[in-house]
């Protein structure tokens, strides 16, 4: 039986998905080596099948309905229903199967995944959060490759702070928790595949008169408008072509409401970007010449560039030296500079000292820096980057993380070196 405070921090997990428009059931949970169920020690499932009689067919958002779940099964886990229910469609790897190996060779083939909401579970594998495209989505298991299961209509996922049966907890991923991370649309690619799994039939790429399918829409809209505002077409201009294409071609259309939205995103973003793309940046001879600079590998020089750009200079001085603000968001949609590509050059910026990081908080405020003038030699002050202890959303404490983080590397390292990779 869950402890009362353990209670409480379930169902209140249970609430806060509700508020991200996902619906949740309660699931059972671990019970010693077995399930709280009625099959006990003999359940293969322990902690991850439905306590109601119908099953993910009683998924709810109602707050009533679910403090009174928890009263009545104080310790049991939280689901959250996939598919059209919440608008989500969930990758779950596998690292113990081979999920990620198989990950990798796809992203190899196809294209890296985008960033978007992630989860850790409890058995050493991560759940990939992705927007429904709109489209039927069915649940499968190894239908992309060994490790790699698919959670759409009609499925769903163990959420934190459920218990698996190993003891461990399922937690979000740190970087990518969902109050402060963005749904990515399903790539093309993965939707394609998952569609091959339902109909034997080819799919055929939209041609640039043809129809928009129902999960293109969007993301062709904002492409076309992307584009006419780079020709510096203004918002109205915009609006009104997205509004006759959307009619002739999306098939069905949006509503009007999202074309005026995607019409006003396009034009703020661009217009931002246009600016900043034309603003002079000036570098320092010994900078541009110093061994600092010269080492600077990947996406750096461009990234301390943008750094440079966001200075407001004043006689010589920088006056919001200690407030520069970059974020993932901004790097990725004006400059196509990935969360991972960003945290890697930032890093070394940090490292040979043309950057540092004035206040660890969310967002992260930078500063200027001319350590690097000191760079390779016994002076040079060296600092990297601290990761921050503030969440919003912790359900465990930092030392149970950094355990939990630990044992599942550990336990994929030793799966890789099983299967002799």
């Amino acid at each position: 039986m869950a402890t009362t405070a353990k209670s409480r921090q379930l169902c209140k997990a249970a609430l806060s998905y509700t508020k991200l428009g996902w619906s949740v059931i309660p699931l059972h949970s671990p019970k010693g080596a077995g399930c709280s169920c009625k099959k006990g020690l003999e359940c293969s499932n322990a902690g991850k099948h439905p306590r109601t009689r119908r099953g993910f067919k009683d998924a709810t958002r109602d707050p009533a309905t679910i403090r009174g779940w928890w009263k009545r099964w104080p310790d049991a886990n939280v689901g959250i229903v996939t598919g059209k229910e919440s608008s989500i469609v969930v990758i779950d790897v596998d690292g113990i199967k081979g999920g990620e190996d198989t990950l990798s060779a796809l992203e190899r083939t196809h294209g890296k995944l985008p960033d978007t909401v992630e989860a850790l579970t409890g058995g050493g594998g991560r759940h990939v959060v992705f927007a429904h495209p709109g489209c039927k989505i069915r649940c499968s298991a190894g239908s992309l490759g060994p490790g790699l299961d698919v959670r759409g209509d009609g499925g769903y996922i163990v959420a934190q702070p459920s218990l698996h049966a190993s003891g461990k907890e399922y937690s979000w991923e740190l970087s990518s928790v969902p109050e402060e991370t963005e749904l990515a649309d399903m790539p093309r690619w993965l939707q394609d595949k998952l569609a091959e799994k339902k109909s034997p039939r080819k799919r055929t790429a939209t041609s640039a008169r043809g129809p928009i399918p129902r999960g293109e829409r969007n993301v062709t809209l904002t492409t076309i408008g992307g584009k006419m505002r780079a020709r510096g077409k203004e918002r109205e201009e915009i609006l009104a072509a997205l509004i006759e294409i959307n009619r002739k071609r999306c098939a069905p259309p949006l509503s009007a409401r999202e074309v005026k939205s995607i019409a006003k995103s396009v034009a703020r973003y661009d217009k931002e970007e246009s600016f900043e793309a034309r603003r002079l940046v000036c570098f320092e001879r010994d900078l541009i010449s110093s061994s600092a600079y010269i080492e600077l590998s990947g996406k750096a020089p461009q990234l301390l560039a943008l750094f440079y750009a966001r200075r407001q200079m004043e006689e010589g001085k920088i006056l919001n030296n200690g407030r520069i603000r970059f974020t993932y968001a901004e790097a990725e949609k004006k400059h196509g500079i990935s969360k991972d590509q960003f945290r890697r050059a930032r890093d070394q910026l940090i490292e040979k000292g043309f950057i540092n990081i004035a206040q660890n908080t969310s967002p992260t405020l930078y500063a200027i820096s001319k350590r690097w003038r000191k760079y390779g030699t016994p002076k040079f002050e060296q600092r990297t980057r601290q990761k921050s202890k503030i969440h919003p959303l912790r359900f465990m404490s930092e030392d149970k993380r950094n355990k939990w983080r630990k044992e599942r590397q550990d336990a994929i390292a030793a799966a890789r070196r099983q299967s002799g990779t």
